[in-house]
């Protein structure tokens, strides 16, 4: 028996051939190798702490894939737009708790071993199921949808809980359970022999019993009943009776079997899609949520290439979410580059902020190209089609090259890529070398980086560079 919840590579389409997806307008190849510029901006540590507890989601992938066009970015915002409103978000986060139980209700079914608690297993999960989707299929018809996502999520709903074949799991599920709660039988214990027989239907004395001695009771009295612990495996014993059973009701048990072969892996893909995909958004809201608890703003930014780049009340996102649990204040940072202005040059006295400043540039355009929200009250840019960074890095000694021939060697190699949509960040380089030396070289690279159009921020210890 097997119900695939999260298929990785496929892209389920409705009946229309439409691809169903709330984060993809279109395909788009996954990233699944961090880029080289995740730990110098630390947005490795900010995309662990936002999918903290949803490893079973494996939502990294969705983090690390920067979308290419301001269309898409927009069909992300409106959806996040779209579960920011509470009742969607309640509706969606209600769905999502449910599948959840469902998958744990699955795996749990995998490690048991008597076929009989495998298939009653399976015919609880299965309903389950159907309660989930109608549930979040009801709710998502009666709000009102601004993002074609969630629209299109809930036309294949629609569409979905009214097909034959959606009705015939509800209906079989109902009966096949129901056709196995109805099974009243009978056990006469003998020593170490137990036999199993048919419900005589005999009279049930326990409420003349309670009756009879409730008027000797004088008050309520502590418990001291001890809880057994219950193991989820069937024993010999309870597998033995389960057996006799079915040759007892072998309709009801022959009707488990029958939903068992027709409704093995039940679970749609659209859903099972959706399960996974809408978890980028909850994440990315939860922590949204410590960051306003704080009264620490986010906004949507504005796409836009050939516009002026703005940010007003930046910060850090990685850095305020260490410090959201923490009794300080943040900072905020603007920056503003009218046309034709792209490289910044950021200069200042040690522990002044500068790398900091650096950082929230690079982590701001990585998450406004995934469609989220970026950690600021405006923002105003274009997307990067590459981003690269030059961070200080420790001397390997094991590479027979001296540091200035490394950073020059990385440094050539991130010249050869930029494009005018290219975001460059270099973060005090040629520390090694003579502040002379540092200068040139500086002077030359931000002369390249300069010509080929990209948008570029410089932190240095040379102050002559921001006269350049």
């Amino acid at each position: 028996m097997s119900a695939s919840l999260h298929p990785l590579d496929t892209r389920p389409r409705d009946d229309d051939g439409h691809a169903v997806s709330v984060l993809w307008p279109e395909p788009q190849p996954l990233v699944r190798d961090e880029p080289e510029y995740f730990t110098d901006l630390t947005l490795n540590q900010l995309v662990d702490s936002i999918v903290a507890g949803r490893e079973e989601y494996d939502l990294v992938p969705f983090f690390l894939t920067r979308l290419t066009s301001a269309r898409q970015v927009a069909y992300r915002q409106r959806v996040l737009r779209d579960l920011s409103d509470e009742p969607a978000e309640a509706a969606v986060r209600s769905f999502a708790d449910r599948m959840r139980s469902i998958r744990e209700h699955l795996a749990w079914m995998t490690t048991l071993h008597y076929p009989f608690q495998q298939q009653c297993a399976l015919v609880a999960a299965a309903g389950g199921y159907v309660d989930a989707v109608g549930h979040l299929t009801t709710e998502l018809a009666r709000l009102p949808l601004y993002s074609a996502g969630l629209r299109d999520l809930s036309d294949h709903l629609s569409r979905y809980c009214a097909a034959p074949h959606f009705e015939q799991l509800r209906a079989d599920a109902t009966q096949t359970r129901a056709r196995l709660d109805a099974i009243s039988y009978r056990l006469q214990i003998e020593g170490d022999r137990v036999q199993v027989g048919r419900d005589r239907q005999e009279e049930d004395y326990a409420a003349d019993v309670t009756e009879t001695f409730a008027r000797f009771r004088q008050s309520d009295v502590d418990s001291y009943r001890v809880r057994l612990v219950t193991y989820p495996e069937m024993n010999h014993v309870e597998e033995a009776i389960a057996d006799r059973l079915a040759l007892l009701f072998p309709e009801a048990f022959a009707e488990l079997n029958t939903f068992c072969r027709k409704h093995d892996g039940f679970i749609d893909d659209t859903v099972a899609r959706f399960d996974r995909e809408v978890q980028f958004y909850l994440a990315f809201l939860d922590f949204a949520r410590r960051l306003r608890a704080r009264d620490w703003p986010l906004c949507y930014p504005h796409i836009d290439a050939t516009a002026e780049v703005e940010l007003v009340g930046a910060y850090d996102a990685a850095l305020a979410d260490r410090l959201a649990g923490r009794d300080t204040t943040l900072v905020g940072n603007d920056l503003h580059l009218g046309l034709g202005e792209r490289v910044v040059v950021v200069t200042g006295p040690n522990q002044g902020g500068k790398t900091t400043y650096a950082r929230m540039i690079g982590q701001i355009h990585h998450l406004a190209a995934l469609g989220l929200m970026v950690p600021g009250r405006r923002a105003v840019l274009g997307l990067p089609d590459v981003i690269h960074t030059h961070f200080e890095r420790g001397e390997n000694l094991h590479d027979l090259t001296g540091k200035l021939d490394d950073d020059l060697v990385r440094i050539h190699a991130m010249l050869s890529d930029l494009t005018p949509h290219s975001l460059v960040i270099l973060n005090e380089i040629f520390t090694s070398t003579s502040a002379q030396d540092a200068l040139w070289l500086s002077n030359e690279i931000l002369a390249r980086v300069d010509a080929s159009g990209c948008l570029c921020v410089c932190v240095t210890f040379l102050d002559e560079l921001a006269a350049r």
